[in-house]
């Protein structure tokens, strides 16, 4: 059989949310029209993820479980990525978010080319809407493919924000046992896609501050950005000055305020972990790693979901110039 779309969904202890989730997709407007296969990989929960699982399962024949121990969420999507077969596209949810009934619609509607973006609501845990997001307003039919899709490069990079067609996925795989997975790898899949089309309506529902999240996080494994950046710099290769312009601005976003951000929250931060940031963008770009096109573009306006967004490039010269006396600064702005 000859799936149209399989979604994959990595699950682990999600009880409480994971229900929401099944019921968007299973209450889907013109179900009847897309050829569906959803995957739910159980990453060896404890909780009754895998009992909700079964019983969807066992009412719904697109809906399928694979049980395996546990091995992280990047572990869960490998399996996931490993059962698709004969799909067309396939994509990600998460099961503590949901999608909108007209997201299939969509998806039928915007068939055709090598990945499909949309916008996508911010809410709460009771799904209220905290803010609606615009994922490229840099976007425009006018302009060519390679233009849009070097602006979607810059975008979140979860990986349930596109669509893509399974092929460009069928050769490569999440790093294991790392963060930040996502950024490892969903700016190059994006690099060797040739077109693009854009639903310009929220259609997916995204939960924030779910227990666990990076952004809050006060874990060692905040440096796994590191490792996340020069997995995705070797996957470039050769073709890494082709898009040093890209990968430059996803390190100035990920590295230097998203890292720093999380810094603040780490209770054993360093001075020599700020030096760490500028000794590693040096390496990559230069003596003059702080000035990115993107940058001076405002497309930090639209990706930082925070105030730092719009003090950016003075943030960056703080850093350049002893990024350990900017913490005060820094702390300040986080708050707001």
């Amino acid at each position: 059989m000859t799936y149209d779309l399989t979604v994959i969904i990595p699950v682990y202890n999600m009880e409480n949310l994971l229900s929401n989730c099944l019921d968007s997709i299973v209450e889907q407007n013109k179900l009847d029209e897309c050829s569906l296969r959803v995957i739910c990989v159980n990453d060896g929960s404890t909780d009754n993820s895998q009992k909700i699982i079964e019983e969807y399962s066992d009412r719904f024949s697109f809906i399928e479980i694979l049980n395996k121990k546990n091995g992280g969420v990047s572990s869960a999507r490998n399996a996931g990525l490993d059962m698709v077969s004969d799909s067309e596209y396939v994509t990600f949810i998460d099961p503590d978010d949901s999608i909108y009934p007209n997201y299939i619609q969509n998806f039928i509607l915007n068939k055709g080319s090598d990945v499909i973006y949309f916008d996508f609501d911010l809410v709460d845990s009771e799904g209220k809407i905290l803010k609606q997001l615009n994922v490229n307003p840099f976007y425009s039919k006018l302009e060519s493919e390679e233009v849009n899709l070097r602006y979607f490069l810059l975008t979140k990079h979860a990986s349930w924000t596109r669509i893509y067609r399974s092929e460009f996925l069928s050769k490569f795989r999440f790093p294991l046992g790392k963060i930040y997975e996502d950024i490892a790898l969903m700016p190059y899949i994006t690099s060797l896609c040739s077109s693009v089309n854009y639903i310009q309506i929220p259609i997916y529902k995204y939960t924030v501050n779910t227990p666990g999240s990076i952004m809050n996080s006060s874990k060692s494994n905040i440096f796994d950005i590191y490792d996340s950046l020069t997995h995705l710099f070797s996957l470039f290769g050769n073709h890494f000055e082709e898009y040093k312009d890209e990968l430059q601005y996803l390190a100035i976003e990920h590295l230097c305020v998203g890292h720093t951000y999380r810094l603040l929250n780490y209770p054993e931060a360093t001075k020599q972990d700020f030096k760490d940031i500028v000794i590693f963008m040096e390496k990559y770009f230069g003596k003059h790693w702080d000035k990115n096109k993107y940058v001076k573009r405002g497309v930090q306006k639209v990706n930082i979901n925070s105030s730092l967004s719009y003090v950016v490039p003075v943030f960056l010269k703080f850093l350049r110039y002893g990024g350990f006396s900017v913490w005060p600064v820094i702390k300040k702005v986080k708050g707001s």
